[in-house]
């Protein structure tokens, strides 16, 4: 299991470039990759598409102890 993160400042070309060559890559049925959309410091929502395994987001309740 390899687990990396990699900060990338794409154009919306350059996105769709990278989504279609990870596609030949992986293993779509093994390997997940993550593309997040930081956007703007002051956008709340997170935008996230997943590549290859679904993604599940976590819960976001709080945790009180």
């Amino acid at each position: 299991m390899q687990l990396s993160v990699f900060q990338c400042r794409l154009s919306r070309r350059q996105m769709v470039m990278l989504r279609g060559e990870v596609l030949e890559i992986i293993k779509t049925g093994e390997d997940h990759l993550l593309l997040m959309d930081l956007g703007p410091a002051d956008r709340v929502d997170l935008l996230v598409s997943s590549i290859g395994k679904p993604f599940e987001p976590l819960d976001r309740d709080p945790v009180i102890v």
